[in-house]
């Protein structure tokens, strides 16, 4: 992929050989790069999203609080119990 958008970006750039034009070319290429993985990324979340819970409602909660120990997370220094509380409400509120 980066190949095919780095040519791209050369062709369009008129003195694609000097210094100039390659950064030009190259920083063209990058940002188109990042495009196309947040647009992946965005479609990936979205699909998350849609799906339901793989786990029966009776363990969510558990799961959800037992994700925080999760080994080398490090999730327990970033969300305190009543975070995941927080969290599940909202999920609750907005039926996901």
């Amino acid at each position: 992929m980066w190949g095919e958008l780095l040519a791209k970006e050369r062709q369009g750039i008129d003195n694609s050989d000097t210094l100039q034009g390659l950064m030009k070319a190259e920083l063209g290429t990058l940002q188109k790069s990042v495009d196309v993985v947040a647009k992946q990324v965005i479609t990936g979340l979205e699909a998350v999203i849609k799906m339901k819970s793989p786990y029966p409602p009776e363990y969510q909660e558990v799961v959800y609080h037992a994700a925080r120990f999760s080994p080398g997370s490090g999730f327990d220094k970033l969300l305190t119990s009543s975070d995941v509380d927080e969290i599940l409400q909202r999920l609750r509120n907005n039926g996901t």
